[in-house]
């Protein structure tokens, strides 16, 4: 099975209180599941219930929520809805015509809609709560935002099409603000960011970027922006091209960097980009975009290749002033691969690796336990590099019982200063197991990792 770093979040809806103060009765939070009008369904909902519009046949064309509720799992195409009060959330809806949120906390996670209206409800008291929407990863075609009403967009993902935003409060990071044009507006720090990533699933789940600018900068920059250095990672990708990315949570990728014996992280992100293997030019971007990161000062490169069944790493590469090498686990192993590779004798590889037969003469320099065998091609008796890696890997196949095909190349860059590190891993092409990735197709992992030590 691919090697993931995705844990399955929990889903949580953003500021659960409803802001009437209304007592929820017995049946709140109960899951609907029936056909039959939306409408109905919502009038005889209590606050706080959820209505899964998976099992839902909705012939609805306009429909009115007055209450605090969640509506998920769905499509809402060709309704119109008018949310009135209450805190509501639409998560995972695909396509809504439109929304008039007047007076309700409204939260749209990963969800598609064509035009939004933010507007103060005239009628309401003036003491009653400014409406409020909180963009979490959506397509918005059309977004107009009136005087008196707030807006909050948490990540990098908020595709919006054209908007009217001018008159209302907006907060969001910078990077968003400049990206839909606006100069004014409120900066929503790092630790709001992360309340809102960590409480809902990341929008990289369930939406596809399509890039009009080449790779997607604003991710790849949220994440790198704790690496104090300016690094050029962007990569050339045709307009229209679609690309997935991901973020982890903040908890969830200190924890990643702990295992792999990171300490100490104050703060983590971590970002995921998949890229579909469709055509040459994909391919070739690909390649062009692995280069200019292994030229990146200042930057330790290596590579491992990795059982795609059991994740064991099958041989792992590094590389120095003299270039490219294997890295055994001891001074026997280096002479077993070898004798296996070339059918001769132990003998006969030792002289070749070591220019010695002696073992007691090979412990007392190989054998202690932080002895680092490092194996190079010449070593190997080759000249061409690229055909002595494939040789390698072919021999530690034949050793773990592996066919070539069951092992993909993982390479990893690492950039570390005194308070920053920054890990980035690109992944040979594979079959990665995504609902949202056709079956059999092929796609290329690239994963950016971020921390600040204590």
């Amino acid at each position: 099975m691919k090697r993931q770093v995705f844990y399955i979040l929990i889903l949580m809806i953003l500021f659960g209180c409803d802001s009437t103060g209304s007592k929820k009765s017995d049946n709140s939070n109960k899951n609907y599941a029936e056909s039959g009008k939306l409408q109905e369904l919502i009038d005889r909902s209590s606050v706080g219930d959820i209505i899964d519009l998976s099992d839902v046949s909705a012939d609805d064309t306009r429909v009115v929520i007055n209450k605090g509720l969640t509506l998920k799992n769905g499509t809402l195409d060709g309704i119109s809805l008018e949310i009135t009060d209450g805190n509501v959330t639409l998560q995972n809806v695909t396509s809504v015509k439109n929304v008039v949120n007047s007076g309700s906390n409204l939260t749209i996670i990963n969800s598609n809609i064509s035009d939004l209206l933010l507007q103060s409800n005239q009628t309401r008291s003036v003491m009653a709560s400014v409406p409020q929407a909180n963009l979490i990863g959506c397509r918005v075609k059309s977004l107009t935002a009136k005087s008196g009403t707030n807006l909050s967009i948490a990540n990098f993902n908020v595709n919006i099409d054209k908007h009217d935003i001018v008159a209302a409060e907006l907060t969001c990071p910078a990077n968003v603000a400049t990206e839909i044009g606006i100069n004014n507006f409120t900066e929503l720090d790092d630790s709001d960011l992360y309340n809102y990533y960590d409480g809902n699933t990341p929008a990289g789940e369930s939406v596809i970027y399509v890039t009009q600018n080449g790779w997607p900068q604003y991710a790849v920059d949220y994440v790198l922006s704790l690496y104090s250095e300016e690094l050029d990672v962007s990569a050339d990708v045709k307009d229209g091209e679609k690309i997935n990315y991901y973020f982890e949570s903040e908890s969830s990728s200190r924890d990643i960097f702990t295992r792999s014996g990171f300490e100490d992280i104050e703060k983590a992100r971590i970002c995921m980009v998949y890229v579909h293997e469709n055509d040459k030019e994909n391919y070739s971007d690909y390649k062009a975009y692995l280069e200019k990161i292994k030229l990146t000062p200042n930057v330790d490169h290596d590579f491992y290749f990795f059982s795609t069944e059991s994740d064991d790493c099958a041989v792992s590469f590094d590389s120095d002033e003299e270039g490219v090498y294997y890295e055994a686990d001891s001074w026997q192993e280096a002479v077993n691969d070898y004798a296996t590779a070339f059918n001769c004798s132990e003998d006969e590889a030792k002289m070749q690796l070591f220019d010695s037969t002696d073992d007691a003469y090979l412990e007392e320099e190989f054998g202690d336990d932080d002895s680092l065998i490092g194996i190079y091609a010449v070593d190997w008796n080759e000249t061409d590099e690229a055909e002595w890696i494939e040789h390698v890997v072919n021999v530690k196949c034949e050793q773990m019982e592996l066919a070539r095909d069951e092992v993909y190349r993982s390479d990893s860059l690492t950039l570390k200063n005194n308070n920053e590190i920054l890990l980035i891993y690109i992944d040979e092409s594979w079959y990665y197991e995504n609902e949202k990735f056709e079956k059999n197709d092929v796609y290329y992992q690239i994963a950016f990792f971020s921390a600040i030590k204590k």
